[in-house]
């Protein structure tokens, strides 16, 4: 026979948690409750694409040349058929590598440079719903409050400081300036925001071009397929 008390238990937990549900449900679905949470989903997601860039960068930065060299075992070719296939390998696992590093380099621009400045495009076009008293963007030529900046005028200042990001000072030392808008000076949490910003695509720009510079030489320095198939086809001492 069922004991009714286990029941009565259940359903005095049931209406507790209800009770409790109803008490903090207003305070959790508040307003300023879902600025935290679309505030910690920023940032973890900025957090996760930065963190994988990091991881890129390091991958990217030890590519070398031998990593190219297709190494078979094996005694030395003399066949001709034999040396062509070496040959057809030997290209077909360049290519390969090739297609892998340019994966990882999207993939590193992609984490590195278009997630964080959506989340600087993003975070502009709806900063008066995340602090309605702060005033994030000023006139480009008179300092004046823009209150309701154009969604083409913020994306021309997402665009302006991913320039002056990845080409460090050189857009400062000349003054040049893109769009109508810049960060507001007096508003310090976004003029912190933007300077971050900065400081990692700035990181990742440096990262890319030493990058691209080492892919340019190993490109230049790499020896043809029909030099590289013999010595690749020796014993292995």
């Amino acid at each position: 026979m069922t004991n009714d008390s286990i029941f009565r238990d259940y359903y005095r937990a049931w209406d507790w948690l209800q009770a409790q549900w109803l008490e903090v449900e207003p305070t959790l679905t508040s307003e300023f409750a879902m600025r935290i949470y679309v505030l910690l989903a920023g940032v973890v997601t900025l957090g996760l694409s930065i963190l994988i860039a990091y991881r890129l960068m390091a991958r990217l930065q030890t590519v070398e040349e031998a990593t190219f060299s297709y190494k078979r075992r094996g005694p030395r070719a003399t066949r001709p058929e034999t040396i062509e296939r070496l040959r057809n390998e030997l290209l077909a696992f360049r290519k390969k590598m090739w297609r892998d590093y340019l994966y990882l380099l999207a993939v590193f621009v992609i984490c590195g440079f278009i997630i964080p400045s959506l989340a600087l495009f993003f975070g502009g076009a709806f900063y008066d719903w995340f602090d309605p008293a702060g005033k994030a963007f000023v006139a480009l030529n008179g300092n004046q409050i823009v209150p309701h900046p154009q969604t083409l005028d913020i994306a021309s200042f997402v665009v302006n400081e991913l320039t002056h990001g990845t080409l460090m000072d050189f857009l400062e030392v000349f003054h040049i300036e893109m769009g109508k808008i810049i960060n507001n000076p007096d508003n310090y949490t976004f003029s912190l925001a933007v300077f971050l910003y900065r400081s990692f695509v700035g990181t990742f720009a440096f990262a890319l071009l030493f990058f691209i510079r080492r892919v340019v030489v190993i490109a230049w320095r790499m020896p043809p397929a029909h030099e590289l198939v013999p010595s690749a086809a020796t014993n292995s001492t």
